[in-house]
């Protein structure tokens, strides 16, 4: 699962035993949107119940740091 603020976002299984990198979409449900990357060893980092933060692509002149934690 991943907190942000107060929203959480599920990194689905096939995608953290994928072996590719993944770019997520952050619904935010405001004006704009974000989305995030986790690259094959952050999935795999998650897969072995470490967390890991990432900062999202900017919209509307900001960005959010995200973390994602295993659960």
């Amino acid at each position: 699962n991943i907190t942000m603020d107060i929203h959480t976002h599920t990194v689905l299984p096939p995608d953290l035993t994928g072996g590719m990198d993944v770019t997520l979409a952050l619904d935010l449900a405001f004006s704009h949107s974000h989305s995030v990357s986790l690259t094959a060893t952050d999935l795999i980092m998650l897969s072995q119940c470490f967390s890991v933060t990432k900062t999202s692509t900017i919209g509307s002149s900001h960005t959010h740091q995200v973390t994602f934690t295993p659960f």
